[in-house]
């Protein structure tokens, strides 16, 4: 792993790296002369004013990263109270260690080809480097910076757009497990991540700090309506979940469905493209692709609607009314 290369201060160049993966190894790394500590470029000439063929440089403070690295320091350790102001003005204040810029390096002198790698330390902010004499045979491979089985997971090194969105298939894979618990209307329609739940004084979950789901679709990519019967079934499911759009791939648990809103959809559905699938596939979670599919092949096969009425499905009922029915007694 080795830091990037480049004179510019911008995230590229700052926060990112370079990843080199050696599947086949053909000949174990040369020995490196033991690491000498440096605090300025100053110091490095020094130690190349006598031309050894080989300087293994540690822990560099990296001048790119040696002032965010202080912020980052200050904020953490600031009282909540304080301003921005505050904090710029504690920041000024501080005297900054000598620092040395990755690039300037690679022209202190001539003479030397250097490489960068990753902290053998593994200290935040700094660096190491090898100098080797342009008259020496090939370079002089750096050693690992971390030993076998203590480097982190790949996904930590991943850049993530939406760092608490979840995969399709991780939701596919809850309600699948879920499924296997809990009957088909207590399966949950969204998820979300969080840290931690959060809680009152008293140590119980305090429900009005809970994020609240947002109801859309999920990572995968937007694909439009095609056919008449998707079209239509999309302009449906938009109104009724109250939604922008709605697109083949999306699933009607995923935009926030449930089973009333079920009812709705079917007996809509009966109504205005003459079929519908089962309330029972729905609130499971079909996508708008196969609910139209669900339609074109009940209609192909003349299967006639019924008179499903979604509008009433739900009627008020005065208490007496109830009362009467429940008791026997005339």
């Amino acid at each position: 792993m080795q830091p990037k290369r480049g004179a510019a201060g911008n995230e590229l160049t700052k926060f990112r790296a370079d990843v080199e993966i050696e599947l086949d190894r053909a000949m174990a790394p040369a020995a490196l002369p033991a690491p000498v500590h440096v605090a300025s470029l100053d110091d490095v000439r020094a130690l190349l004013a006598a031309s050894p063929p080989v300087v293994h440089l540690a822990d560099v403070i990296d001048g790119r990263l040696a002032a965010d690295l202080r912020a980052e320091a200050v904020i953490e350790s600031a009282p909540g109270q304080q301003t921005v102001g505050e904090l710029r003005a504690t920041l000024a204040r501080e005297t900054h260690p000598v620092a040395i810029h990755p690039e300037a390096l690679s022209t202190v002198d001539d003479r030397y080809e250097v490489t960068l790698a990753w902290p053998a330390s593994g200290t935040p902010g700094r660096f190491d480097a090898v100098f080797r004499h342009r008259t020496l045979a090939p370079l002089v491979p750096v050693p690992p910076s971390a030993p076998a089985g203590a480097i982190a997971p790949w996904d930590d090194f991943v850049h993530h757009a939406q760092p608490d969105a979840f995969d399709p298939d991780e939701v596919a894979s809850f309600r699948r497990q879920l499924a296997e618990r809990l009957t088909d209307y207590m399966v949950p329609a969204q998820f979300v991540r969080l840290s931690a739940l959060p809680l009152t004084p008293s140590g119980k979950v305090d429900r009005k700090q809970l994020v609240p789901p947002s109801v859309g679709r999920s990572t995968r990519a937007y694909v439009a309506p095609r056919s008449a019967t998707e079209k239509a079934a999309a302009a449906l499911w938009a109104e009724v979940l109250r939604v922008e759009k709605v697109g083949v791939d999306d699933n009607f648990l995923e935009l926030g469905g449930h089973s009333l809103l079920a009812m709705r959809v079917l007996g809509r559905a009966r109504r205005a493209l003459g079929a519908a699938p089962g309330l029972d596939a729905l609130v499971r979670g079909m996508t708008l692709a196969e609910f139209a599919a669900a339609i074109d092949a009940a209609v192909a096969a003349g299967s006639p609607a019924d008179d499903f009425d979604d509008e009433g499905g739900l009627v008020p009922v005065a208490r007496e009314s109830f009362r009467r029915r429940a008791d026997p007694t005339p």
